[in-house]
């Protein structure tokens, strides 16, 4: 855990109730741990038995060294479950946005997207989110041993996501935007902060929890965010767009260049609350 002294626990709440998660959490940009919210999704029990590595452990997958993301190695998936296993290696390598619906999308069959989390990017024909450049499916499995975890960041073009652990435990820190210079943009690593190099760490406020098997954590756009496994897992991750965070999508899309100008199209045809955004820059 980091050991900061402007830290504290991030709000849990026991209820999967819409309006209170909608109105005091995704609306309001705040995070969340809902507790035991995927406990009766059928991965819950499907995707740490033997079924899940029948169907998918024979797909070759690249695995990540945690503090140096250049090291890769593919491998079968069922190798690196067993791996993830045994392993007692300090840095670990871990499987990091497996797009697992490209190639088994009968896996979407075992998890509900939350309706507080409705994603407008689900009104995009699935064949129309494939491209050859990019991935615009922003959904993924995350497999990792111990001490695995992934860097300080903020999600992709300011989309919010929400996190289920089916297995294993998780351990959160979350910062506010506003905490950005306090952070040095993501530099930092905040579960092994070294205020010599980073002195300003010391006046960044933040949130933490711990997130087992069942829980879901909601990361609201534009919080940075770390995460360290706490035990060896497996979790399901889908960034989202919805009126909560549309006008943050919106800006970033419109201040990036982008490739892809087809996409941008895509967008407006599937998801008309944009084009008063883009209208509006015209």
């Amino acid at each position: 855990m980091a050991k900061l002294n402007n830290m504290r626990p991030m709000d849990v709440v026991m209820t999967e109730n819409y309006h209170m998660i909608m109105e005091e959490y995704v609306l309001q940009e705040r995070p969340v741990l809902i507790k035991g919210a995927a406990k009766k999704w059928p991965a819950f029990t499907q995707w740490p038995s033997d079924a899940f590595v029948n169907l998918c452990g024979d797909e070759e997958v690249v695995i990540k060294k945690g503090a140096n993301k250049d090291i890769t190695k593919p491998c079968s998936l069922a190798s690196y479950l067993d791996y993830i296993q045994t392993t007692e290696d300090t840095d670990p390598y871990y499987l990091v946005d497996w797009s697992f619906s490209r190639q088994f999308p009968e896996l979407m069959n075992d998890y509900d997207v939350p309706l507080y989390f409705e994603n407008w990017l689900r009104r995009i024909p699935h064949a129309e989110l494939l491209r050859e450049q990019f991935d615009y499916l922003l959904r993924w499995i995350y497999i990792g041993a111990k001490h695995s975890g992934s860097s300080m960041h903020q999600d992709i073009v300011g989309t919010s996501a929400w996190n289920a652990v089916i297995s294993g435990k998780k351990e959160w820190v979350f910062f506010d935007p506003n905490e950005t210079d306090n952070i040095y943009e993501g530099k930092a690593d905040l579960f092994n902060p070294d205020l010599n190099q980073y002195p300003n760490l010391a006046k960044a406020k933040g949130l933490s929890c711990i997130q087992e098997p069942g829980d879901i954590v909601f990361t609201p756009s534009l919080w940075w965010h770390q995460i360290n496994n706490v035990e060896a897992g497996i979790s399901v991750t889908e960034n989202f767009i919805n009126e909560s965070n549309i006008h943050h999508v919106a800006n970033i899309l419109l201040n990036i260049d982008i490739e892809d100008k087809a996409f941008i199209n895509t967008l407006l045809n599937y998801i008309p609350e944009f084009n008063a955004f883009f209208d509006k820059a015209s």
